[in-house]
């Protein structure tokens, strides 16, 4: 189980991998520890898109396509 929880990129994978372990009901496989990762985890990718967010929100990403004042109206 640590092998395939290691190789997780995602906080969603994460726990629907730990939802299949915890159906078998095996002892000491240290789910809850795993939870505590987990949040963790979930705790930095939420700080990442605030700081994301907090840099483009006054002048975003237009996409490639669009004209410069449609980019913006859009995503408004």
């Amino acid at each position: 189980m640590d092998l395939r929880f290691a190789k997780i990129t995602s906080v969603q994978r994460a726990v629907q991998l730990l939802k299949k372990f915890e159906r078998l009901q095996l002892p000491n496989l240290g789910i809850p520890e795993k939870y505590a990762k987990i949040l963790t985890a979930y705790g930095r990718e939420v700080d990442t898109v605030s700081k994301i967010y907090q840099k483009h929100k006054q002048d975003p990403q237009i996409g490639r396509d669009l004209p410069e004042m449609a980019g913006k109206v859009s995503f408004k």
